[in-house]
């Protein structure tokens, strides 16, 4: 994964988990399904969430 699209990637899975923890579940699964389509094209840290 190119470091910008890691980063961005990253960037969306914290944000995600922040949310949560806030109880913005809405933006937060906005937040995991910008994280799902940049990390689509590479298996693994697709699937780690």
């Amino acid at each position: 994964m190119k470091p910008l699209l890691k980063r961005e990637y990253e960037r969306s899975k914290t944000l995600a988990r922040e949310l949560e923890a806030t109880g913005g579940l809405s933006s937060a699964f906005i937040a995991l399904e910008r994280a799902h389509i940049l990390g689509q094209r590479y298996l693994i840290p697709h699937r780690v969430f």
